[in-house]
């Protein structure tokens, strides 16, 4: 996060925010404006429907001051996260929110910017070329048997005049099932580079060919199983690769192998009629006088999964199912039971990312599924009960519906199991029932009976809507043991009001924020005003400007 150009949107009933920022290390971003820099985005629009929020905004492409980064035709580092909810935190190692230890309860509030917290559901990186389309159209040519990458898209990428920064080809020989692989890069002799095969695009769990010259120009092309984010050790089941051959020529790197597409190593991913993986295109320097890899300084993923099969016409099967998950740690309320409510949507949301997400983690699903996609259809109690539809896209015609919601109940339930009782590792997806069924049959999922009901009363006096009283009650057997013994954490009502929400503008002007096509009223946010600064001032006077809650 250090020195990044920042750009923060975000939507509220008619209105809609974007601002232009600047970090220079891992505090709160702040407007271009307070390092002497200026509002760039010359155009905007936002919109929030069913638990989506989009923004969409106009750069300038070309960068004028040192708080803002240019968007030149090369691959660009981009960084992407969200915003915290109130009560939906992730953090890790827990803090004081979820152990009930804060000292402040209301620490994130609405309209405020503060951290996004960790893990892949609220941050990642990517690297992209703006100017290059990731879907281009069809040629009409089968490219699943033969086909080829390269960056930048319009490199030279054969003869004398090589070029390229990356490339790699690769052709199936559909009468030996074998794929033949070259990868080439301009690029200095001290270097490596790889091919790396992933099911979800995340490095951990993945397959990785590696290949550079050593100090004795001898090419080494080595299998490896990457199993979380360091160096990648040799693969230690087989090395299932042959015709293996490399040369440095011309300052451009070769390596060439091939290897089945499916070598039946259950540390190589497969390439099947049914799965398309995504690929890794990496590269970087090598270490102990060229006789081993260093950390990759360039890595770019595959947008779409690759398929490696014979150009036949796919049978394509689509089946929709009926399910049902119950959350044991979550407690059902009213608002979840209407579908026009923010809590409704925001569930909705994480539901289907989080429930589609455990089924592709299971192996039935990565070997005989194309594609899942969850759809929430309502809330009940029990503790929370998830309704969903499944649409299932496979290519197996003698599968019937009920085979299939069998053999998809008994894949989630793997994953729970594997997940330690939860969707996804976190402990608020804790789940003790699933049921599937076959949506065309008539029968309906299984009916899982409450366990905690809706709430019939309103909050005690006193207590706002943003506070939030947490009963942490042990249970053992079927004896609950008594409230005496139970730990409460309550939020207390801050008596403090002096705190500002961030305005809808990122000038100094006390104007309302930007109107959507709908009309509704709007608070009008202010603007706390910003020190006097620039670019130019020392790290310490920078420092003293800084408020101790814009810190993260």
């Amino acid at each position: 996060m250090d020195c990044v150009d920042v750009v923060i949107g975000s939507v509220k009933d008619s209105l809609h925010r974007v601002q232009d920022m600047y970090t220079r290390d891992r505090s709160t971003p702040r407007a271009d404006n307070f390092y002497g820099g200026s509002d760039d985005i010359t155009g905007s629009a936002g919109s929030q429907v069913d638990g989506f929020t989009t923004i969409a905004f106009r750069k300038r492409l070309q960068a004028t001051h040192g708080s803002d980064h240019p968007i030149e035709n090369l691959l660009t580092h981009v960084i992407w996260a969200m915003g915290q909810s109130i009560d939906q935190y992730f953090h890790s190692p827990r803090s004081g929110l979820e152990s009930c230890t804060a000292s402040d309860y209301r620490f994130y509030r609405h309209d405020e910017i503060k951290y996004h917290g960790s893990g892949s559901q609220r941050r990642g990186v990517v690297n992209m070329n703006f100017y290059e389309n990731p879907n281009p159209a069809p040629t009409g040519q089968c490219t699943s048997v033969s086909h080829e990458y390269k960056q930048p898209s319009t490199c030279t990428s054969e003869g004398d005049n090589f070029d390229c920064d990356y490339y790699a080809s690769w052709t199936l020989n559909t009468e030996t099932d074998v794929i033949d692989f070259v990868l080439k890069s301009k690029q200095t002799r001290d270097r490596w580079i790889a091919l790396g095969i992933s099911d979800d695009r995340l490095m951990p769990n993945s397959d990785a060919i590696v290949g550079f010259i050593d100090n004795q120009e001898r090419a080494v092309i080595s299998d490896r199983w990457i199993t979380m984010r360091s160096n990648p050790p040799l693969d230690d089941t087989a090395d299932n690769l042959s015709n293996k051959r490399g040369s440095y020529q011309n300052g451009v790197l070769t390596i060439e192998f091939s290897r089945a597409r499916d070598t039946q190593d259950t540390r190589d991913i497969p390439f099947t009629d049914t799965s398309c993986p995504f690929m890794f295109y990496a590269n970087g320097p090598t270490s102990n006088n060229n006789n081993n890899i260093n950390y990759h300084d360039s890595k770019i993923v595959s947008t779409n999964g690759v398929c490696v099969r014979a150009c036949a016409v796919q049978t394509v099967v689509e089946n929709t199912l009926a399910g049902q998950v119950r959350l044991t740690a979550r407690t059902f309320t009213d608002e979840l039971a209407d579908s026009s409510t923010q809590e409704y949507r925001n569930l909705k949301t994480e539901m289907e990312t989080t429930i589609a997400t455990a089924y592709r983690q299971a192996n039935f699903v990565k070997e005989s599924v194309s594609d899942v996609l969850v759809t929430v259809t309502g809330f009940s109690a029990g503790s929370v009960v998830v309704n969903y539809n499944l649409t299932v896209t496979h290519s197996d015609e003698s599968i019937s519906e009920d085979q299939l919601a069998t053999a998809l109940e008994q894949a989630l339930k793997e994953v729970i199991a594997e997940n330690n009782g939860t969707l996804g590792g976190a402990s608020d997806t804790s789940v003790d029932s699933v049921s599937i069924s076959s949506a065309s049959s008539g029968d309906a999922a299984t009916t899982i009976a409450p366990t905690t009901s809706a709430p019939t009363t309103s909050a005690p006096t006193g207590l706002k809507d943003w506070e939030i009283a947490v009963i942490c009650v042990c249970v053992m057997g079927a004896v609950t043991i008594a409230a005496a013994a139970a730990a409460a954490c309550i939020r207390k009502k801050n008596a403090q009001k002096n705190f500002q929400a961030i305005p809808m503008k990122t000038d100094n002007s006390n104007s309302e924020g930007h109107h959507n096509p709908i009309v509704n009223e709007y608070e009008n946010f202010k603007e706390r005003p910003s020190p006097s600064s620039s670019v130019h001032d020392t790290d310490s006077e920078k420092e003293k400007s800084l408020k101790p809650e814009q810190v993260v």
